[in-house]
């Protein structure tokens, strides 16, 4: 596996770990979306993306699965399963899925 996609896949692993926190330090504050961070594997994006709990678990129930703003998929490490106004859900493929599942924190 090459430095860069292993690197990018480590950083998605970190926001989502970062979102799941998230989701639970809302859980007892309900509201329409909750502000996420974009889960792309760029280390220095903290750019925001809103989803419904409901959507951030559509995208968690796939540990491959990742939510981030548009614009920032990156064709040779994951393919777009849908894309949305607020955030496009991607699915990791080759070895960058095989990081993403290892380190999956609801796995």
């Amino acid at each position: 596996m090459s430095g860069r996609v292993e690197q990018r896949a480590r950083n998605e692993v970190v926001f989502r770990r970062g979102n799941e926190a998230i989701l639970q330090n809302t859980a007892s504050h309900p509201r329409d979306f909750v502000a996420f961070i974009c889960e792309c594997g760029a280390e220095d994006c903290l750019e925001p993306i809103y989803l419904s709990t409901t959507e951030y678990e559509i995208v968690r129930s796939l540990s491959a699965q990742f939510a981030v703003c548009p614009g920032h998929e990156e064709e040779d490490e994951e393919v777009v399963v849908d894309a949305f106004d607020r955030f496009v859900l991607v699915k990791k493929i080759g070895q960058g899925r095989a990081i993403a599942q290892k380190y999956d924190p609801r796995a």
